[in-house]
This record gives structure tokens, sequence and C-alpha cells, in this order.
């Protein structure tokens, strides 16, 4: 079992690897409580979410990669198999303060729900083609993990 402290800690790192910026302390709380829910929930491993926040690695198991999924869902990010860009593009600006990158990782969303097949797939799997999808088309826009404050 995983503290809450260790939950929070392992989902500012993840980030979703969406988190920037002038993060408020109301995001702060909530996402403690969701890191703590889905510690108890999963069998990942939070400590090995730091690779993602750091370098946008997603994670190794399928494990941690449900962890994730977990926390995407209880913030929001995506529900019955769907994703919520109304809610990724929120998370985008917590993560970003520079409007112009906001709007690439804005738009860079809106690609990426269009082309992540959602039906019949299982969260887990969404999860990693939705992360897998965003990481690579900030890399190629230049918002990549090395322009991001730690939270």
């Amino acid at each position: 079992m995983y503290s809450s402290e260790t939950a929070f800690v392992v989902f500012v790192t993840i980030g979703i690897g969406f988190i920037h910026g002038a993060v408020t302390e109301d995001f702060k709380l909530k996402m403690k409580t969701i890191a703590g829910e889905c510690a108890t929930e999963t069998k990942g491993n939070p400590d090995s979410f730091a690779k993602v926040w750091n370098s946008h690695t997603l994670p190794d198991s399928e494990d941690d990669m449900c962890f994730l999924a977990c926390m995407m869902k209880k913030y929001g990010a995506f529900a019955d198999g769907k994703f919520n860009a109304e809610t990724m593009n929120g998370l985008n600006k917590q993560r970003w303060t520079d409007a112009g990158d906001v709007e690439k990782a804005d738009k860079i969303t809106a690609d990426c729900i269009a082309e992540v097949k959602t039906e019949g797939v299982e969260d887990c799997t969404l999860a990693h083609e939705m992360l897998e999808c965003l990481f690579k088309k900030f890399d190629e826009v230049g918002i990549s993990s090395s322009d991001h404050k730690d939270f």
C-alpha cells in the first residue's frame, strides 16, 4: 500500500504528461486525492512514474499504465472509452505558461483524440495510446518534457 503523499508525488511526477507552470493548490489537492485512490485500486507502482513526467517515457508495465489510466479517468480526461478535450485542454493550461505552447498542445490534443481509436479498447491501452500520441507530437512541435517545471 502506498501513502497518499507517495501517490501525490507520483502523480505530480507523471502529470499524465500534461501538468506544468502555475499549478493551483486546489489542483494539487485534487491530484493528491486521485493518486491515493488509484494507488489502492491498481497494482501500479507510483514510484515508476517519475520518468513519465521527466522524459515523456511511457511506463514499462501494464500495471503502471493502468495506474495512469485510473488517474486519467478520475480526473475526467476520459470516461466510457472517450477522451474529454475540454478537460485535457485544461490540463494543458496547467502545464504550460506560454500561450503559444498551450495553443499547440490543445491542437495536438484534438489531433490525438481524433487519431486514437477507442471503440472496444481497454482503458489501460487507451491511456498508453493517448500518451504515446501526445508525447510524440509534443516533441515534434518542440514542446517537450524539458520545457516544463517541476510541480
